[in-house]
């Protein structure tokens, strides 16, 4: 089968860590940082912890940086990915989706979603079930559930 996933969402100095540990679990190709998507670090992390942190997740994942959407777009075409935006009100739930065929997964942030240019020109947008009273899941936790039932369907 394919590789795991590429994998393209907010990257903060909190969610890094998490981000890069979650990838490597599942031997994830890459993982992309969109400028647009990056964060700056939040609460009462320093900008030293935020590096540090940083540099962790880069030594265990290689982190493609500086695309932006239309260069996102032209990289997925380039490599012959599928494109597959994360939304919370799409059809197709992420168990229906294909994940043997090689892709690219963009996530959001919790509260704004997949820019709407990254959105517009995904192959599918596709969502996890949620219990009614759950607007959303942290990113870092969508995208472990998506990366898995990927390795789950590429075994």
């Amino acid at each position: 089968p394919s590789p795991i996933p590429y994998c393209s969402c907010p990257i903060t100095a909190a969610g890094g860590c998490t981000l890069s540990t979650t990838m490597s679990a599942v031997a994830a190709a890459s993982a992309l940082a969109p400028p647009m998507m990056a964060t700056p670090p939040a609460g009462n992390l320093s900008l030293r912890s935020a590096q540090a942190l940083a540099a962790f997740s880069a030594l265990r994942l290689p982190i493609l940086r500086d695309l932006d959407e239309a260069g996102l777009l032209s990289f997925c075409k380039q490599h012959a990915l599928q494109l597959i935006a994360a939304d919370g009100q799409a059809d197709t739930e992420h168990l229906d989706v294909d994940w043997t065929r090689p892709s690219c997964i963009v996530l959001g942030h919790d509260a704004s979603g997949v820019p709407t240019g990254l959105a517009g020109g995904a192959e599918v947008l596709t969502r996890i079930p949620l219990a009614p009273s759950v607007e959303s899941l942290n990113v870092a936790v969508a995208t472990g559930v998506l990366l898995f039932e990927a390795q789950r369907q590429r075994r």
